[in-house]
């Protein structure tokens, strides 16, 4: 059982996988938008962090809410993961706007943050009649693969 304290997400990030831990956040990707929603995922962050959280598929949960996950660490592809064992809504949702950034962005730093980044775009990938990745190129050259994941 973990301590019944919340954990701050960057130190989540860098915990012990296998374990369970309780954090708090706000969602910077929820389920209340159908095209901004991803299967069966959500993201929180605080001011620490941010982080992927799996296992959250409810309709209804808006960008800005205010989040306790009791989940256990995982990696999902070398990014930290909590896989949702119990979620609760709090007050005080917070209004949130994106952080601007660049395309060389720091995931382990950044990762689970409410970004924009501003580019154009260099290549498209689709898969039947959907687009599923595209590639931003900002103003240094930087690029970052963007996946559009498909609804399950």
């Amino acid at each position: 059982v973990p301590d019944r304290t919340s954990i701050p997400i960057d130190l989540l990030r860098r915990s012990e996988p296998g374990r369970m831990y309780l954090t708090e956040g706000f969602v910077t990707a929820g389920t209340a938008n159908p095209s901004t929603t991803f299967p069966d995922t959500i993201y929180i962050q605080d001011a620490t962090g941010g982080i992927a959280a799996r296992g959250y598929s409810e309709h209804g949960l808006p960008l800005g809410a205010r989040v306790r996950i009791l989940g256990r660490l995982a990696e999902d592809v070398e990014n930290p993961l909590l896989e949702i064992l119990r979620l609760e809504r709090l007050e005080n949702n917070e209004p949130l706007s994106p952080e601007e950034a660049f395309c060389a962005v720091d995931f382990a730093r950044r990762g689970g943050h409410l970004l924009a980044v501003e580019g154009q775009v260099t290549a498209v990938t689709g898969q039947g009649d959907a687009l599923s990745r595209f590639t931003l190129e900002d103003v240094h050259g930087d690029t970052l693969d963007i996946l559009v994941e498909e609804e399950e």
